[in-house]
């Protein structure tokens, strides 16, 4: 029976392989253990009145319109610290970047294309002269129009980000932590 050592550069191989899928899809490893990191918490909440706005590790942030553009990956509430990075008391301003608007376009796709096909099968189906027939092919139209417009929104939306600026301030939005007590 062959063992580990036998095989330690495969195994070395197949791990670096993992390593680079992970920092390709911008996966960190760490929220894997969250075990390790009992001391700060993985995600942030931003409130404003009865509306929040939950930062987890699969949102990006720009803060005070800087064009860097990172990953949120914990905050601190004991120093009030993101990624152990930015100070949330001199944060102004927030851009949060949480995936994209491929369903929000694709629907309005599909729902111009049904509507737009709908109505051509119904004018070309009358320029025959039986109205009976117009029905069959307003609904063919219909649907392939729907599928295809739909399909060319979602692929148009997954390459636009869904990105909303939230201004921090007493009077704005503010970062909580889990027991509602305002820290900024």
């Amino acid at each position: 029976m062959k063992t580990l050592k036998q095989y330690q550069y495969f195994v070395l191989a197949i791990l670096t392989f993992i390593g680079i899928i992970f920092y390709e899809i911008n996966i960190n490893p760490a929220q894997f253990l969250t075990q390790l990191f009992a001391d700060s918490r993985s995600f942030a909440i931003l409130v404003k009145d009865d509306e929040f706005v939950l930062l987890d590790q699969k949102t990006r942030f720009v803060i005070n319109q800087n064009e860097t553009e990172r990953q949120f990956m914990f905050l601190d509430y004991d120093t009030g610290m993101i990624n152990g990075e930015f100070d949330i008391h001199s944060i102004n301003e927030i851009t949060v970047i949480q995936g994209n608007k491929a369903v929000q376009l694709g629907k309005t796709g599909l729902k111009a294309g049904v509507l737009g096909g709908f109505l051509l099968g119904g004018v070309m189906g009358l320029s025959g002269g039986e109205p009976i027939a117009a029905i069959p092919v307003s609904l063919m139209c219909g649907a392939i129009d729907g599928v295809a417009l739909g399909a060319a929104g979602s692929l148009v939306g997954s390459r636009i980000p869904n990105i909303t600026t939230y201004k921090v301030a007493s009077n704005h939005w503010q970062f909580a932590d889990i027991n509602n007590l305002i820290l900024k």
